[in-house]
């Protein structure tokens, strides 16, 4: 219930501007009084000016799963998945990537499972005006609930059901 913490998870994909997304985000966090929030960090840009601010390497595990409030990411159906079931308000960023995140930002958006915003720091604006919002989160959390998931088994044992009759 008393989730403080943030990943920006920006994902495998072959991102051209790695460099500057790093030193974008270094000097945001330079400026913002972040003390009471958690940080998860990619690790493909996670380097010690991450860690000398406190923030931690991200590691997809399920603790760290269970402590994250909202998601920046690069919006890959594992990692949205995992938000989504989790009830993590995701915000998705699609800078330069491939237009099956694209596609994915936007139905999560027009489904209203995501914020887009055009950069991280608008992002990130919106997480630390937000992560306090209690309406906001129970909002997001109901449609959450309300999703289906594992379908594919469902239709996994019809189709064997099918075979085997």
């Amino acid at each position: 219930k008393n989730k403080k913490s943030v990943l920006i998870s920006l994902g495998t994909s072959d991102y051209k501007n790695v460099n500057t997304i790093k030193k974008n985000l270094i000097k945001y966090f330079s400026q913002q009084d972040i003390k009471n929030t958690k940080f998860y960090i990619d690790p493909r840009i996670f380097d010690h000016n991450f860690k000398n601010m406190g923030f931690a390497k991200a590691d997809y595990s399920k603790k760290m799963y269970k402590e994250i409030k909202f998601a920046i990411i690069k919006p890959g159906l594992g990692t949205i998945e995992e938000c989504l079931k989790r009830g993590i308000i995701i915000i998705p960023y699609t800078k330069n990537t491939y237009s099956e995140f694209v596609y994915n930002s936007k139905i999560l958006v027009d489904n209203k499972l995501g914020y887009r915003f055009q950069t991280i720091e608008k992002s990130l604006n919106f997480v630390i005006k937000n992560i306090n919002n209690a309406k906001l989160i129970k909002q997001y959390k109901a449609r959450c609930k309300n999703l289906k998931w594992e379908g594919e088994k469902k239709i996994e044992k019809y189709i064997l059901k099918k075979l085997n009759a």
